[in-house]
C-alpha cells in the first residue's frame, strides 16, 4: 500500500513541478518578446527584460532542485534547457533579430516537450483514473491541455515576438521576416479556429468549474484587434512605432495571459480529481480494515 501511496505524492508533485514549467514557458515568451524589441531600439523593454531574466534564473533553480521532475522528464533533456538558457539569456543583445528569435523559440519548443511528456505521464500514472478525471472535467480536456493548447499559446508567443519587433521597425523590405510574420498569422487564425471548436464542444463541463474559460471568450475582441494590428504593419497600412510596439505587445500579453490562466486552472482540477482518487482509495483501505 506505501507504494501506491508514494506514487500519489510523486503525481501531485510532478503537477506542481508542471506549473512551475508553465510559468517559466511564460516569461521566457516575454523574454523573447522584450529582447525582440530591444533589438529594434525599443530600450523601453529593458526594465522588462531584467526582471524577466533575473525571474527565469531563480526558477531554473529552483526547478533543477526538485527530484520529483528527474524521476519522469529524461535528463538529459533538461540539462539541455539549462545549458540552452544560457546561451540565449546572456548573449542576445548582439544578436540578429531573426536568429534571437529562434534560440528563443528552440528553447521553448524544449520546455514545450517536457511538460507535455511529464503531463501525459501523470495522466497514464496509476493515481490517475479516466473515469474520475471525467467526473470533472473530462480526460479529452487535461490531453487537449497538454497535447494542443499550449503548442497553440507558443504560436501566439512567437506572433507576439516577432509582431511587436515589427510594430517598432517595419519590415523594412526584409522579405524573410514578412513571410514569417504572414504564415504565423495564418497559424494562429486556423488554430483559434481548432481552439474554439474544441472548447465549445466541452463548455458544459468546463463552465462550471473553470472561470477562466470566459475570459479566453472575452478576449477574442482583443485577439481580432492584435490580429488586424500586425496586419495593418505588415501591409504598410500603420506606420511602426515604439508606442505602436507597445500596444500590440500589451494586446498579445491581454491574449495570450488569458490563455495561460486556463491552462492553471486546468491543473488545479487536474490536481483536484488525483486529491479525489486517494481519497476513494482511502475509504477503501479503511473498509477493508473494519
Amino acid at each position: 500500500m506505501q507504494h501506491i501511496f508514494d506514487g500519489f505524492r510523486l503525481n501531485q508533485a510532478v503537477i506542481n513541478n508542471i506549473q512551475q514549467l508553465i510559468h517559466l514557458l511564460a516569461d521566457i515568451q516575454r523574454h523573447r518578446a522584450c529582447s525582440l524589441a530591444i533589438l529594434s531600439d525599443n530600450y523601453s523593454f529593458d526594465n522588462q527584460v531584467t526582471l524577466l531574466h533575473k525571474k527565469i534564473n531563480a526558477r531554473l533553480a529552483f526547478l533543477d532542485s526538485q527530484s520529483e521532475l528527474t524521476e519522469v522528464v529524461d535528463q538529459h533533456e533538461w540539462n539541455h534547457v539549462l545549458s540552452e538558457w544560457k546561451v540565449v539569456g546572456y548573449g542576445w543583445r548582439g544578436d540578429n533579430v531573426l536568429h534571437n528569435f529562434e534560440l528563443h523559440s528552440h528553447l521553448l519548443e524544449k520546455i514545450l516537450n517536457i511538460i507535455r511528456h511529464a503531463g501525459r505521464w501523470v495522466l497514464r500514472s496509476g493515481s490517475y483514473s479516466e473515469q474520475v478525471a471525467d467526473h470533472y472535467l473530462g480526460h479529452s480536456v487535461f490531453e487537449f491541455v497538454f497535447a494542443t493548447h499550449l503548442y497553440q499559446v507558443e504560436t501566439l508567443g512567437r506572433l507576439r515576438g516577432l509582431g511587436t519587433h515589427i510594430a517598432n521597425s517595419g519590415c523594412n523590405g526584409d522579405t524573410a521576416m514578412q513571410m514569417r510574420v504572414e504564415y504565423l498569422l495564418q497559424c494562429a487564425r486556423q488554430e483559434q479556429n481548432i481552439s474554439s471548436e474544441f472548447l465549445n464542444t466541452h463548455a458544459a463541463s468546463i463552465n462550471k468549474n473553470i472561470p477562466a474559460l470566459l475570459d479566453i471568450q472575452r478576449s477574442k475582441t482583443a485577439l481580432n484587434e492584435w490580429l488586424e494590428l500586425i496586419s495593418g504593419v505588415l501591409h504598410g497600412q500603420l506606420e511602426s512605432s515604439d508606442l505602436l510596439a507597445r500596444q500590440t505587445f500589451d494586446l498579445a500579453s491581454a491574449v495570450i495571459d488569458a490563455r495561460l490562466a486556463f491552462t492553471e486552472q486546468i491543473l488545479a482540477y487536474l490536481h483536484l480529481a488525483i486529491e479525489e482518487m486517494l481519497e476513494s482509495l482511502l475509504e477503501e483501505t479503511v473498509a477493508m480494515d473494519t
